[in-house]
C-alpha cells in the first residue's frame, strides 16, 4: 500500500468525519428524548479521526459522495442521517440473528442481553427515520417527498436482502454456481445494501439523478467487491454456518476431488490462502477488480480518490476484514 496516498485521502475526508460524528451525536441526543431517565449511558471520549473514519468509512464516503455529486449540506445531512438510522437497524438484525452484540446506541442495559438490547436499537433507528425527515422538512424537496413513497421505497430495498439471511436461517438447500452466488446473494447482500445509500436521494434529487445513480452504480460494485473479500476471510464460519459463499462455491464446481467436511475441519487451523492458493488469488483479485471499477465510476462523480489512493483504501479495507495475508499482488 502506498502510505502517500492513504494519508491524501485521509485528509480529505476530514470534513465529513466532522459531519457523520455530528450525525451520531444527534442519534445518540434524539434517542435520550425518547428514553426514559436512565436507560443511557454517558458516552466516552470519541475516538480519534483515523480510528472513525475505519469504523465508518462507508457512511463518511456516502457523505463524500453526496458533496461530490452537487447536494446541498441540508439535504447531505438528511440522507445521512437516513443513512445512520438504516445501518443502525440492519446492524441490530445482524446481531439477533448471529446472536453477536456490535456497538450501537449508548443503552444501559445487561450486557447479557443481546437481543433485546438490539430490538431498542431496531426502534430506536425506526423513529430516527421518522425525525431525520421532521427535521429536514425546511428543505423544499425533503418537504415534497412523499411520506409513505419514501418509507415502501426503503423497505422494498432492503427485503431482498433481509431474504436471502432468511434463506440462510431457514437451511441452505443446495450451492449455487459462482454466477449464481454473485447475482442473487452478492447483488443483494454487498451490492443493494451499499446501495440503500442512493434509494432516497434517487427519489428527491431529480435533477441531480444522472449523477446520483452513477454513484449507486458505483458503491454497488464496492459492495460486491468486499462481499468476495468477506468470503475469503469467513471461508471456515460459512461452511460451519451453511451460508453462502462464493469461494466454497467456486470450489465446489470446479474441483471434484473439494470436500466441505475436509475444508471445515483444515480451515479451523489455516487460512484459505495456504489451504488454496490459487483460488483465494483469484477470488481476491476480483474482488479488487470489482472495487476499482467502483472507485472508477465514483471518480467521474468528482471523487478525489483515482486509481493510486482507491488501491490503497481498499488495501486498508481487507486490513480491517482480517484479511491483510489475502491481498492479490495488485494491493501488496
Amino acid at each position: 500500500m502506498n502510505p502517500l496516498a492513504w494519508s491524501s485521502t485521509f485528509r480529505q475526508f476530514k470534513p465529513f468525519i466532522k459531519e457523520q460524528r455530528q450525525i451520531e451525536d444527534e442519534g445518540v441526543t434524539f434517542a435520550g428524548e425518547l428514553l426514559p431517565s436512565g436507560f443511557l449511558k454517558e458516552r466516552g471520549k470519541g475516538s480519534g479521526d483515523l480510528d472513525f473514519l475505519q469504523k465508518n468509512v462507508f457512511s463518511i464516503l456516502f457523505l463524500a459522495l453526496y458533496s461530490c455529486i452537487g447536494i446541498p449540506h441540508k439535504r447531505l445531512h438528511f440522507y445521512g442521517t437516513l443513512n445512520h438510522a438504516v445501518r443502525g437497524i440492519v446492524t441490530a438484525a445482524d446481531n439477533i440473528l448471529d446472536d453477536e452484540l456490535k456497538p450501537q446506541l449508548p443503552l444501559a442495559l445487561p450486557k447479557g442481553a443481546p437481543r433485546f438490547t438490539s430490538v431498542m436499537n431496531i426502534l430506536l433507528f425506526d423513529r430516527l427515520i421518522s425525525h431525520a425527515k421532521l427535521s429536514a422538512n425546511s428543505d423544499p424537496l425533503v418537504e415534497a417527498l412523499d411520506w409513505m413513497e419514501m418509507e415502501r421505497a426503503l423497505l422494498s430495498s432492503m427485503t431482498p436482502i433481509g431474504a436471502v439471511e432468511a434463506e440462510e436461517e431457514a437451511g441452505r438447500k443446495f450451492i449455487p454456481t459462482p454466477e449464481e452466488v454473485l447475482a442473487t446473494v452478492h447483488g443483494q447482500r454487498g451490492g443493494n445494501l451499499l446501495k440503500l445509500a442512493f434509494v432516497v436521494p434517487l427519489l428527491v434529487e431529480r435533477e441531480l439523478r444522472e449523477k446520483v445513480a452513477l454513484g449507486a452504480e458505483g458503491v454497488y460494485l464496492l459492495g460486491m467487491g468486499l462481499q468476495l473479500v468477506d468470503d475469503l476471510v469467513d471461508f471456515g464460519e460459512d461452511l460451519a454456518g451453511g451460508k453462502h459463499n462464493y469461494l466454497h462455491s467456486l470450489l465446489h464446481h470446479t474441483r471434484s476431488d473439494f470436500n466441505a467436511a475436509i475444508a471445515l475441519k483444515k480451515s479451523r487451523t489455516m487460512g484459505v490462502e495456504k489451504l488454496y492458493p490459487e483460488a483465494t488469488e483469484l477470488v481476491a483479485a476480483k474482488a479488487v477488480d470489482e472495487g476499482l471499477r467502483g472507485f472508477e465510476k465514483l471518480h467521474e462523480l468528482g471523487l478525489w480518490i483515482d486509481e493510486a489512493s482507491a488501491k490503497a483504501l481498499l488495501s486498508r479495507l481487507f486490513d480491517l476484514r482480517g484479511g491483510n495475508a489475502l491481498k492479490p499482488p495488485a494491493l501488496r
